[in-house]
């Protein structure tokens, strides 16, 4: 499941129209930043958190860029690309002079992907 906000974009695994879906889609629909976004996505605890990617535009062309479990972000950034995978609880890194980057859930898989642009 995708969602997309002004300055923020998430991938989750799970079913569009479940219960943290949509707790998701209205936080990112209401203004939320990656902290909200993370307290929703971790809300049941650790033990039951499914895979995530999210992006958030700070300023400028900085990114937050947090994944969980399969997810993956390919970020362009510099003139390299940036990979970020989940490792451990997840993946928490900033990235600067942003071009572009890919969400993805299942890394190299057909599961739902996010291309943003900045």
């Amino acid at each position: 499941m995708g969602v997309a906000g002004e300055r923020i974009w998430v991938v989750v695994a799970g079913v569009p129209g479940d219960e943290l879906s949509l707790t998701c889609f209205d936080a990112v629909q209401s203004g939320a930043d990656a902290e909200d976004v993370l307290e929703v996505l971790l809300g049941a605890g650790l033990r039951k958190a499914r895979d995530f990617a999210v992006c958030e535009v700070l300023e400028g062309r900085t990114c937050r860029i947090l994944v969980r479990g399969s997810a993956q972000a390919d970020v362009g950034a510099a003139g390299q690309i940036e990979v970020v995978s989940g490792r451990g609880v997840f993946a928490d890194r900033e990235i600067v002079d942003v071009d572009w980057g890919v969400i993805r859930l299942g890394g190299e898989s057909t599961e739902p992907i996010v291309p943003l642009s900045m």
